[in-house]
């Protein structure tokens, strides 16, 4: 399992107390997890800590190693499952009248039905306690030694049942916590520290889980491979040993034995399946789910990959060889008549319909018969070259499947036309310098690998739909705007990490993308569980947005992160100035300025924390901070969302995100 160290800013439940997640105060090692009542500073603190992950039904076994009958009697210990309403626990503490020193308690503790006091008395240190969580249902036991059930009748200590409501239901997120406290933060009554180990602990097995499925492409001709990949492929307590990949063929949401596609044993290149695919064309919900070494299944995961039926009729325009003019012009389904232009290099197009005429003319193709766009593919292309899409009548908009190429291209511009399958894909070299579009929609990615050198992108666009990535590997980057409403994701040399999820800790850093102000006119909506908005690296601008259209605090929705780079400093550089009142000047080097501050705290004479400034970085990475007071001074490197409170106790930790570096000065 794995576990989440409490912390707090201030005093907090149970005990009133403060909570440190300093190492001194929990920590693992070959004996198990050790969790110390511990003075610092003038402070007591206490320890706790939870799994990260919810846990299951069935039998939940503590081995604990240390003398819970005879704790000090300020001081318990609990032993708990809960949902955040919904409670099950074990406490140990010390009654002064010689009371009762443990307890088995199911929802509050007020009702008498709901508790079981009884009296421990142990031989030695080591103990065993379960919690057996059934839905509405729980069974407690304790017994001597470290066994998973008393060795003999003897050994036993105590046990209950319970049934009713107020236990957890079946599915609750019930998770984990072992905690050990002050009673109304006052100090033992010897004044010693205090230290329990809990030397193993055994819950259920728990499912494997997997955060999302997702194509390489969305949108796919006839005959090419489809590519899907599981993201966020997890196990808390065991191993993934496959992931199963299948086809919703009848669509009731669950893989059956007939609609299997493969499997993949080896996560060495990720979680997998890659195949020509011969379905028919329209759109397929393809399903997923991972199996770990014990059989059990994770919930099915989901996405669409839309097969377009495979090219019936190719042109190419431009000014090569192989042109057949310089531009073209069709009619589209919709009624619309497009024009699609061509200078300095080759576009073949591809559509999925024969045309009912083609007729020839001095500058290219006029074809007939409402057909359908469905590939643009680049050649011979250079910073002269510019692709060009206009339309009139019908409904005033072209639709593109995809534009692909291999080499750098001046322009590509169409106001009013929509990405609707793949969308633009420049690989190798590909680099455009002005790209102009419509909306992103059905989840096409605008994917640019190439490095524009001295030159830059400046990119417009409408709406982008969620599932949609705006991913620039090289730039740099002029500026974007994107007018409709958006839910995509902006990635400015920012890799999604070995999960191919956006937004979660593994993300770095690929390349120092130089962008300027990226603008986004109408956020979207927030959607529950789904993050969306940019990602960029140390030579980052501005984001600018509509505030008064963002989604409510709490909810997700639009997001900014910015990474520092790999060759991060953070430093004092100089102090000058009497002890009382000091000046420093400091580096922050590969880190975006505008996105990053520095907050120096200086202890005072009762060991708090002070804030005494917030200082911006200039241009050439420097910083300056004057009139500092006297004591250990803290100079922290944070995000400028990054909450400051004026007084604390505890330094801030290094989060990689928030707090991303420390300097310190005595």
């Amino acid at each position: 399992l794995r576990w989440f160290v409490r912390t707090d800013d201030s005093p907090a439940s149970p005990g009133d107390n403060w909570y440190s997640d300093s190492t001194e105060s929990v920590w693992p090692d070959a004996d198990g997890r050790h969790l110390k009542i511990r003075y610092q500073d003038g402070t007591w603190y206490g320890a706790e800590v939870f799994t990260t992950q919810p846990t299951s039904t069935g039998a939940h076994r503590f081995y604990v190693d240390g003398r819970v009958d005879l704790l000090d009697p300020n001081i318990t210990l609990a032993l708990t499952l809960s949902d955040g309403v919904e409670v099950m626990g074990i406490d140990f503490d010390t009654d002064p009248a010689g009371g009762a020193n443990a307890r088995y308690s199911v929802g509050p503790v007020e009702s008498p039905a709901n508790v079981e006091a009884w009296t421990l008395g142990l031989n030695g240190d080591l103990s065993t306690h379960i919690i057996e969580w059934q839905p509405n249902a729980g069974a407690f036991s304790s017994h001597h030694w470290h066994t998973p059930e008393p060795t003999t009748p003897a050994h036993l200590l105590g046990e209950w049942q319970y049934a009713g409501p107020e236990a957890p239901g079946a599915g609750a997120p019930v998770t984990v916590s072992i905690g050990m406290w002050l009673e109304n933060a006052l100090p033992p009554t010897d004044a010693s520290e205090f230290e329990i180990v809990i030397a193993a602990l055994d819950a259920p097995n728990q499912a494997p889980t997997v955060e999302s499925l997702s194509p390489v492409a969305h949108w796919r001709l006839a005959g090419e491979t489809v590519t899907v990949i599981a993201k966020g492929v997890d196990d808390t307590d065991s191993d993934v040993e496959q992931v199963q990949f299948f086809r919703d063929a009848n669509g009731d949401g669950i893989g059956q034995a007939g609609e299997m596609l493969g499997v993949d044993s080896n996560a060495a290149d990720g979680w997998t399946w890659s195949e020509v695919a011969m379905w028919p064309a329209g759109r397929h919900t393809l399903l997923a789910r991972a199996m770990d070494d014990h059989g059990a299944f994770s919930r099915w995961v989901d996405t669409e990959v839309t097969i377009e039926s495979a090219p019936a009729f190719t042109a190419v325009i431009g000014s090569g060889p192989n042109a057949q003019g310089r531009k073209l012009r069709f009619t589209d389904p919709e009624g619309a008549v497009v024009t699609v232009k061509m200078t300095a290099g080759e576009a073949t197009l591809s559509f999925v319909q024969e045309p009912i005429k083609i007729t020839t003319d001095s500058v290219g193709l006029l074809v007939g018969g409402g057909i359908r766009l469905v590939d643009v593919t680049l050649r011979e292309t250079s910073f002269r070259s510019v692709l060009s899409f206009s339309a009139v009548g019908g409904d005033r908009r072209v639709e593109i499947g995809r534009i692909r190429g291999t080499e750098p291209i001046k322009k590509i511009v169409g106001s009013r036309t929509d990405l609707v399958g793949s969308g633009l894909e420049l690989t190798g070299d590909g680099f455009v310098k002005v790209l102009r579009l419509g909306n992103l929609l059905n989840g096409a990615d605008i994917r640019i690998a190439g490095d524009g050198g001295r030159r830059s992108l400046t990119l417009t666009a409408g709406a982008v739909g969620i599932g949609s990535v705006i991913d620039v590997m090289q730039g740099p980057i002029k500026g974007m705007t994107f007018t409709g409403e958006f839910a995509g994701v902006v990635a400015a040399g920012i890799s999604a990490g070995d999960d191919g999820l956006w937004f979660t800790d593994d993300d770095f850093v690929l390349g120092r993308v130089r962008t300027g102000k990226i603008k986004i006119k109408r956020p979207a909506a927030a959607t529950d569980g789904v993050a969306w908005g940019v990602l960029t690296g140390p030579r980052a601008g501005r984001v600018v947005l509509p505030k008064s259209k963002m989604p409510a605090a709490g909810e997700a929705g639009f997001l900014h992160r910015s990474f520092a780079g790999p060759d991060l400093e953070f430093s004092i550089d100089k102090v000058r100035g009497k002890p009382a009142s000091r000046t420093l000047i400091g580096t922050a080097a590969d880190v975006a300025r505008n996105q990053y501050r520095v907050a120096i705290y200086v202890t005072d004479d009762a060991g708090l924390l002070r804030l005494e400034r917030r200082v911006a970085i200039n241009s050439r990475g420097r910083w300056h901070a004057g009139r500092l007071p006297e004591g250990r001074l803290y100079a922290w490197l944070v995000h400028i969302d990054r909450p400051l409170v004026d007084a604390m106790v505890d330094p801030f930790a290094i989060d990689g995100r928030g707090v991303i570096a420390q300097v310190t000065l005595d």
